[in-house]
């Protein structure tokens, strides 16, 4: 913090309001669950701050799991460069625009000037515009050495020289760095590494979520979630569960207000520890999900067991995943293919269709949806 300037010693003003703070302690893991490195962190408690006084604008755009997926398939494809840096404290590195006191952080008042507050310079972790500012601060630096904004999302940047291609796709403060010229990579990262503190992970194997595994002999890429599937499994107590072949019974069709009613807050984190493995890598259980999902305000014990069953699937294909296949042929095309379905009327309560999509590129799912449909199809005879 002190390196970063984040904050200067001043008497409060008559009149502010002051943001208080407290040390988080945390474990950072790698893909296989061991301990990758602790991390103590100052944190302000944003719930604080007054709307028009301490912040106004906090949105800040995140990576959709569609671009992480169409990035690797697109680098794996010639078989190109895949690396990875994390920002060290990227928060502390945005500008602020408002004007915020805290309390000098515990275990580090300076003798003497017990009376003053830290008036902030940089982000602080907890304030709800520090990702915001972050995010303007990348951005600002990312365009002014000369990277393009991809328009489809605002977190994948690319640069194209003679050298060669690159692209970075950025996730809060991970960085996932694409590029067809092993020296033009070394170069980028290394002007990165001037402009912030980083740390350069090499070759990337695990994102947010989802382990990423390279056959670059044979040109194949896995995304998986193992770690965090097994971890979800045990949670709700299905370790040792018979597995089953399909994640949903055949011509199930679930009903409201049927069976005993269960703990909807269990159900809900279910339903939403579930959803995170649908978005990333199993769109196998996108149906079944969609399903179950309609029924997370008022679920019974049918509606439980048909949320199990998913587990039960789950732990018989913990180890499945996503894989993209490249080609040996430099000049081949990366072709983009769309599937499209629905049933008719396949809610027996609603009469609403069911429909699903999925488009596939280097031969693996990079977009995918089922849910039902918002209106209702009506089937009229022919006027004779």
């Amino acid at each position: 913090m002190i390196k970063n300037n984040v904050f200067k010693l001043v008497a409060l003003p008559e009149g502010r309001d002051v943001v208080d703070n407290k040390w988080v302690f945390k474990i950072k893991c790698n893909s296989d669950g061991s301990v990758q490195r602790y991390k103590a962190r100052l944190v302000a408690k944003g719930f604080s701050q007054q709307p028009g006084v301490d912040f106004t604008e906090t949105y800040s755009p995140v990576i959709r799991h569609t671009s992480v997926r169409a990035v690797l398939a697109i680098a794996n494809q010639p078989d190109m460069e895949i690396h990875q840096m994390d920002v060290q404290t990227a928060f502390l590195n945005g500008n602020l625009e408002e004007e915020i006191y805290t309390k000098q952080p515990s275990g580090f008042v300076q003798k003497g000037k017990e009376n003053l507050f830290c008036k902030l310079e940089k982000g602080l972790y907890g304030l709800k515009q520090s990702a915001r500012c972050w995010y303007q601060m990348l951005n600002d630096y990312l365009q002014k050495v000369d990277y393009q904004q991809r328009p489809s999302d605002p977190c994948v940047y690319w640069k194209r020289t003679s050298c060669g291609l690159i692209i970075i796709a950025i996730h809060v403060d991970d960085l996932i760095i694409v590029s067809s010229d092993s020296e033009m990579l070394r170069e980028e990262k290394n002007m990165l590494s001037q402009r912030f503190a980083m740390h350069d992970l090499g070759e990337a194997h695990f994102i947010p979520g989802m382990k990423i595994t390279r056959d670059r002999q044979n040109r194949k890429l896995w995304l998986t979630q193992e770690s965090y599937l097994s971890e979800v499994i045990e949670k709700f107590g299905m370790k040792d569960c018979r597995s089953v072949a399909t994640p949903q019974e055949t011509g199930q069709h679930l009903e409201k207000h049927e069976g005993i009613p269960v703990k909807v807050k269990e159900f809900q984190a279910l339903v939403g520890s579930l959803t995170y493995a649908a978005m990333a890598t199993r769109p196998d259980i996108s149906a079944a999900l969609a399903m179950i999902s309609q029924f997370a305000s008022n679920p019974s014990d049918i509606h439980w067991k048909a949320a199990k069953r998913i587990l039960r699937y789950l732990s018989g294909t913990v180890n499945y995943g996503i894989c993209f296949t490249g080609s040996n042929d430099m000049s081949a095309e990366v072709k983009l293919t769309g599937f499209v379905d629905a049933d008719f009327a396949g809610d027996i309560m609603t009469r609403r269709s069911q429909s699903g999509y999925v488009f596939q590129l280097c031969a693996g799912p990079i977009s995918w949806v089922s849910k039902k449909q918002a209106t209702l199809y009506l089937l009229r005879k022919p006027n004779m």
